[in-house]
């Protein structure tokens, strides 16, 4: 077994070719983080023995890296994990984090599992549990349209429309200003303010071809956006911030429900709404649109 520091072509090779790969594992996202926060990249490529490839995103924090420092796959309750060309069994899995211990200056490793992958982790090292919600688009536009209507949700739809509320994808610096006010606006709102990111995290998202920025307007005003990320088999809503005064026209239901039909539309798999941070109105919300709960795990080594 090789390990070694990827290059941006191998990495995007090997996870380009993993159907449970996300934008999480992209040296995009990595980037995005060591550039806005204290974290630092320490993903490694492994080649095993029968030549097999595979990813393994890793950021480390900690001043001091032989005492504090703290490695994690990957930082923000996002999906790590080792992601590879072809499905790995346990001893495979467990060789592979020991190899790469051996060659940190601190040998504890956290890993935030995908909830899809088939690469498993010892239980033995299970820590946490937390969940994420998924809708699958498998069965189409169609399919989740009649779903949807059926929970009662289509008339939400109408009355945005109705108001005249219009859906636009931009990444313009203006509206990633009027995200960031939106931003600020809601973590304040939901008692979130002292993990309140830069606007320079949201000017640097913008720039990936993996990112979208969705939003709602009325009478020339953005008034609800959120943030979808694009990989693989999936759309990930990164994130998302409406302001208060404008929530009775519904463009939140309306900027959801135009982004499931794109993501059919070019045969994304699966919109997932990821966690909520405990917000049960914002969990209930994601429930309409028919997604179900998926469990992932914290393991630690």
């Amino acid at each position: 077994m090789k390990i070694k520091k990827p290059s941006k072509n191998e990495w995007l090779d090997i996870i380009g070719n993993c159907p449970d790969a996300t934008f999480f594992a992209t040296p995009d996202w990595i980037n995005i983080v060591e550039r806005t926060t204290d974290y630092k990249n320490a993903t490694r490529l492994i080649i095993l023995d029968d030549g097999t490839k595979a990813i393994f995103p890793l950021m480390v924090i900690g001043k001091n890296l032989k005492i504090f420092s703290q490695y994690l796959s990957v930082p923000f309750y996002n999906y790590g994990g080792i992601f590879s060309q072809r499905p790995l069994s346990k001893d495979e899995v467990e060789q592979i984090i020991k190899k790469i211990k051996s060659g940190l200056p601190l040998r504890k490793i956290h890993i935030f599992s995908n909830p899809l992958s088939k690469n498993c982790f010892e239980k033995k090292f299970y820590e946490l549990e937390y969940f994420t919600q998924i809708l699958d688009l498998s069965m189409g536009f169609d399919h989740f349209k009649d779903r949807y209507q059926e929970r009662d949700q289509v008339r939400k739809i109408r009355k945005a429309r109705k108001l005249g509320v219009r859906i636009v994808c931009d990444k313009r610096d203006n509206y990633i200003e009027d995200y960031y006010k939106m931003y600020i606006d809601t973590v304040r709102r939901w008692g979130q303010a002292d993990d309140i990111k830069k606007i320079s995290f949201f000017r640097m998202l913008a720039e990936s071809s993996y990112v979208k920025f969705w939003f709602a307007q009325k009478e020339d005003k953005n008034i609800a956006a959120i943030i979808l990320v694009y990989f693989g088999q999936f759309v990930l809503f990164h994130s998302g911030a409406f302001f208060y005064k404008w929530q009775k026209e519904r463009p939140n239901n309306l900027i959801h429900y135009e982004a499931i039909k794109d993501a059919c539309r070019n045969k994304y798999k699966y919109y997932d709404f990821l966690p909520s941070g405990n917000l049960q109105g914002v969990e209930k919300f994601k429930e309409t649109f028919g997604s179900k709960k998926m469990m992932f795990n914290l393991y630690k080594y």
